[in-house]
């Protein structure tokens, strides 16, 4: 019967893989390169050899010669290699699953730095522990039993007043403390000597905090899978259609997300303060809808901050600080009437789908700064296009808020990905004929002194004219893709 290992992992068995038992230790006989190829010999070592051992040259050179015949262990292993180097490649060496498990450098953990060499706590799930001690008897991996004697002065007191006392597990622990019913010596010792033990429960029906724990990450993982694939999205983007539309996701197009600050559903922001472009359904219809516009955009990566939802017309970028029906730059230059209403109107319209993308997180740090336009989009996506093409004076800030790595960042940073990109978040129309930034707008700020009115009112209705018609056009645009999505689901 294969083990659960294999059975999870048929490749296991093909590729021949062996295992380890934990703590196993190994001495380095050889390195030997040859038409850039190393191959590393490792003796392995029992525990107490290892002791025994030490850094023993004589012993080791015993070790090394012990297979007669006037050759060695270096010798024969060097020899295993001329011969292999000299053979076709094994389709399992170039098999794209083998490229991508072995790609990690071995010894470093995943930030790539040195894996600490000191002994670890041996597992207790009961599936490791079976893998192991299989091994571990298997390859003879035995530690030899009182080859060095150690007196015991582990300050065992009974489990009366101790974190033992009522446990279900504590029935099977002896005199010598050298276990219970659930934990090995080492584990269970640790445990009793600094008083708190995950694995106590005073009855089955009971669930200890390592059950609860391993709860816990179970869900987190299941979470994690979903919001990786479109499930988590679409099952939220349905219920709110259900929830707040009354079935129709036409109304969606006028929804303004400001309103769900109270709704824990559907508004909660994981934490953060309110904000339309943080809240859980507009998380999920940016997954869906720009799935394509960045590399490994997911709902997960979105919540992960990987990548943020960005309002792309900003109220307060012509307006001001905005408060209610208060915007502070019409104390300055005031407006009609009507046109009072036309900038209440937009207001509302800026927390709508229509309005909002998605871009990398440090970008959207960086659009409210100087050299990105302080909000304006058009000068944003000037600078994003200098940065794509190479150009000779693009803004190398806009490539560290990429902040892909360096593979991710080499394959991404082109022209036609920059095309692709504007495609897939629908910003054509801050583009010409040939795909290349437009100014759109004058860019006045109303802070400025030296703004003149006439500039304002111009900048006003240039300003309010693209938004009406370009919001509500790209939110029908989305609406009918999540439609599409929804549809094939």
């Amino acid at each position: 019967m294969a083990s659960p290992q294999v059975q999870h992992n048929p490749d296991v068995k093909k590729w021949n893989l062996c295992v380890f038992h934990f703590n196993s230790y190994f001495k380095v006989m050889d390195v030997y390169k040859r038409d850039g190829v190393s191959q590393i010999l490792l003796l392995h070592i029992p525990k107490s050899a290892a002791i025994f051992l030490g850094n023993n040259g004589t012993a080791l050179n015993f070790v090394n010669e012990a297979v007669g015949e006037g050759r060695t262990l270096v010798e024969m292993a060097r020899k295993s290699l001329d011969e292999k180097i000299e053979m076709d490649i094994h389709s399992r060496s170039i098999d794209k699953t083998w490229e991508e498990r072995t790609y990690h450098p071995i010894g470093l953990d995943d930030e790539f730095y040195p894996l600490p060499l000191s002994p670890v706590e041996e597992p207790v799930d009961e599936e490791t522990v079976a893998m192991s001690s299989f091994v571990h008897k298997m390859s003879k991996d035995a530690d030899i039993d009182g080859f060095i004697m150690e007196e015991d002065r582990f300050p065992w007191r009974g489990i009366k007043d101790h974190i033992c006392e009522k446990c279900i597990y504590a029935k099977s622990i002896t005199d010598k403390a050298e276990g219970c019913g659930r934990l090995f010596q080492k584990s269970f010792r640790d445990r009793y000597l600094r008083g708190h033990c995950e694995y106590w429960k005073d009855s089955l029906a009971r669930a200890s905090d390592f059950e609860n724990k391993k709860q816990r990450e179970q869900i987190e993982a299941k979470d994690k899978l979903e919001k990786e694939s479109d499930i988590y999205a679409l099952r939220l983007l349905n219920d709110f259609i259900a929830e707040k539309l009354s079935g129709d996701i036409e109304k969606l197009a006028n929804f303004d997300f400001s309103k769900l600050k109270d709704d824990e559903k559907f508004g909660n922001c994981d934490g953060y303060a309110f904000s339309t472009d943080r809240c859980r359904i507009v998380k999920a219809i940016l997954a869906l809808c720009f799935s394509k516009a960045w590399p490994e955009l997911t709902y997960e990566t979105i919540d992960k901050h990987k990548y943020s939802g960005d309002i792309i017309n900003i109220v307060s970028t012509v307006f001001g600080i905005t408060y209610e029906d208060y915007f502070k730059a019409l104390e300055r230059f005031p407006v009609s009437a009507a046109t009072l209403e036309r900038i209440k109107r937009f207001r509302d319209m800026s927390n709508t789908i229509g309005n909002i993308m998605v871009l990398p997180s440090g970008l959207c740090l960086m659009r409210n700064t100087k050299p990105l336009g302080r909000g304006y989009t058009d000068v944003f996506l000037n600078a994003f296009y200098k940065m794509m093409i190479n150009a000779k004076k693009c803004n190398m800030k806009v490539l560290d808020a990429l902040n892909f790595k360096k593979k991710e960042l080499i394959a991404y940073r082109t022209e036609a990905n920059y095309h692709n990109t504007v495609k897939e978040l629908m910003l054509e129309d801050f583009v010409d004929e040939n795909g290349t930034p437009r100014k759109v707008f004058k860019g006045i700020f109303s802070w400025e002194p030296t703004v003149d009115k006439e500039d304002y009112y111009e900048a006003v209705e240039e300003y309010l004219t693209f938004c009406e018609s370009f919001i509500p056009r790209r939110a029908e645009r989305m609406i009918d893709k999540l439609k599409l999505i929804i549809k094939n689901n």
